[in-house]
């Protein structure tokens, strides 16, 4: 009896683990721009972002305006040679694709200045809502994900938001562990 309820332990466990890393394997990633208004204007000292807002796309699904970012004036605190680092920041950002809708707090860390006229952005993007559309596709309220976008000639001209996923190591750095688990419990019960 007490081999069959390790048993069922050993797969209960397999399966809410396997069902919490697999359940969203590959979430479709949010893709911003071109913008439709505002303009970007960054430099070494600093970003200043006004009135920003343009199309967004997840999968088949777009939306104009899909996306919003609040005015802000960003200070450069350090870096050089075309890679400076921002000053702490949080901007307000939405995104409206169909019925779907998230909004959440963004905060940029990097900016990469190339070449005049062109600018790169990095930082992320903190959940505070979000619909059941965008929940079930790795965006939900609390999460934390990957945002970068381009700005060229003033223009947000690209950008994407991308959660987090499971990388296949550690799926199978989690599953070798279970086995393992099970493994010495099942040579502690024949003794």
């Amino acid at each position: 009896m007490k081999r069959l309820a390790l048993a069922i332990a050993c797969l209960a466990l397999l399966t809410v683990a396997a069902s919490g890393a697999w359940a969203n394997p590959i979430p479709t990633q949010i893709t911003l721009g071109p913008s439709s208004a505002g303009t970007v204007t960054a430099s070494p000292t600093s970003e200043i972002f006004s009135g920003v807002w343009g199309w967004a796309y997840q999968g088949a699904n777009s939306g104009n305006p899909g996306f919003t970012l609040a005015n802000a004036t960003i200070a450069v605190v350090g870096g050089g040679g075309g890679i400076y680092t921002l000053a702490a920041n949080a901007e307000n950002f939405t995104v409206n694709i169909g019925v779907n809708s998230l909004s959440g707090t963004l905060s940029l860390n990097t900016v990469a200045l190339p070449t005049p006229g062109l600018a790169v952005f990095v930082g992320t993007l903190s959940i505070t809502s979000a619909t059941a559309g965008f929940q079930s596709t790795g965006y939900p309220k609390g999460a934390v994900v990957n945002a970068d976008f381009v700005t060229y000639q003033g223009n947000l001209s690209s950008g994407q938001l991308t959660p987090s996923v499971p990388e296949p190591s550690s799926l199978a750095l989690l599953g070798t562990g279970v086995l393992g688990l099970a493994g010495l419990i099942r040579n502690k019960m024949k003794i």
